[in-house]
């Protein structure tokens, strides 16, 4: 008798081809599971993060909010007007703007703000960033971000922003972090001169 013949009437998990069948059904199980999972918090994700981004126009514009999601919620919505290339405080007519370049392992992206009369940084923020944790990753420390808070522009060619002791250093670097910290600035510095260029030349240059 062969071995076709003897599988015959044996139970199917006696059968040679049941681990074949088993993986096969545990797959779509596993597979409609992590669909149905996606689906069902796509929205959820997706509502986390656009909190996420308005908490963070928030905080470069410096408009006090609670930190929950009504908190953040009702704040960006009686606080913030919103522009075709900008997010502006109803009040203080600061303007944020979001900015994207390369880091060192991947892009860094965040906005920043700068005052209506295009001389002073507001605040800055990082919304996404891939650098080595405990080095570069520490731009998203309070105290990094702070910093920039105040500072004052001008368009003049290799600023604004400098890293002290340079001349004309406003802005401390990351110890330990220098590829992530010239990465930052390679990234500021070109696009607040852009925003300086845009609004007429603003900073040192502009009118009272």
């Amino acid at each position: 008798m062969t071995e076709e013949k003897k599988a015959v009437g044996r139970p199917l998990h006696e059968t040679y081809y049941y681990p074949v069948i088993f993986m096969v059904a545990l797959t779509v199980v596993f597979i409609s599971v992590l669909a149905y999972l996606n689906d069902s918090t796509r929205e959820i994700i997706e509502t986390a993060g656009q909190i996420n981004e308005k908490e963070s126009i928030l905080y470069v514009l410096g408009i006090d909010h609670d930190s929950t999601v009504e908190g953040i919620q009702s704040a960006y919505e009686e606080g913030v007007e919103e522009e075709t290339s900008a997010f502006v405080a109803k009040e203080s007519g600061i303007e944020a703007f979001f900015f994207t370049g390369s880091g060192l392992w991947g892009d860094i992206e965040g906005f920043i703000s700068i005052s209506r009369d295009m001389k002073t940084l507001e605040g800055l923020t990082f919304t996404k960033q891939s650098e080595t944790p405990g080095l570069g990753g520490r731009i998203e420390e309070l105290w990094f971000k702070e910093q920039f808070r105040g500072v004052e522009i001008d368009s003049a060619e290799g600023g604004p922003l400098a890293y002290r002791p340079e001349p004309g250093g406003n802005v401390d670097a990351i110890s330990g972090a220098t590829s992530t910290s010239k990465a930052v600035l390679n990234i500021l510095n070109p696009f607040i001169r852009e925003k300086l260029d845009e609004s007429g030349g603003g900073g040192s240059n502009g009118q009272d």
